[in-house]
């Protein structure tokens, strides 16, 4: 079952992730970019209420993206089962994810084409669900400006601070 591959390789990935950075040499020198990370780790002493809150966010907003995906097929006459979409919208958001593009614009539709392809659904539909998929996306980040634009800085340390040599 191709979601259970899907889960596996990402618990794998989760554990690497982890490991490399518990097993990461002692000896490197201080202003060893590894050693900042860790650092800025550190500093953040990440509870376990807070990381299980951000996962639940995390989750409750990618599945939300997934149904807004899959309604969004349905809307535009695309056949696909939602655990497809489930199967594939993970990929999509991870691919989007990558600093290549201005909220993923381009990424998500190459990735989403291509993907979509293999289940053989037409071109021209999965563009059309990216498309307004990103229109949407767009949509219901508008309310947030309000919020970063009112928002008065409560630190004046800088990032160039922690990780200047």
């Amino acid at each position: 079952d191709m979601f259970w591959i899907m889960f596996v390789l990402g618990v794998l990935g989760c554990v690497a992730v982890y490991l490399f950075f518990h097993t990461i040499p002692k000896k490197l020198p201080d202003e060893h970019i590894i050693n900042r990370i860790k650092y800025l780790i550190k500093e953040a002493k990440p509870s376990l209420r807070a990381s299980l809150s951000t996962t639940a966010l995390a989750i409750l907003g990618h599945s939300f993206m997934i149904l807004s995906a899959y309604f969004l097929s349905v809307s535009i006459g695309m056949e696909t089962s939602p655990w497809a979409w489930l199967m594939i919208m993970p990929i999509i958001i991870l691919v989007t994810a990558i600093p290549i593009s201005i909220n993923g614009w381009g990424v998500r539709e190459l990735a989403m084409v291509y993907l979509w392809g293999l289940f053989n659904v037409p071109e021209s539909e999965a563009f059309l669900t990216s498309i307004c998929l990103g229109i949407i996306i767009i949509i219901a980040s508008i309310p947030g400006l309000w919020f970063w634009h009112a928002k008065k800085p409560a630190n004046t340390a800088k990032q160039e601070d922690f990780l200047s040599p």
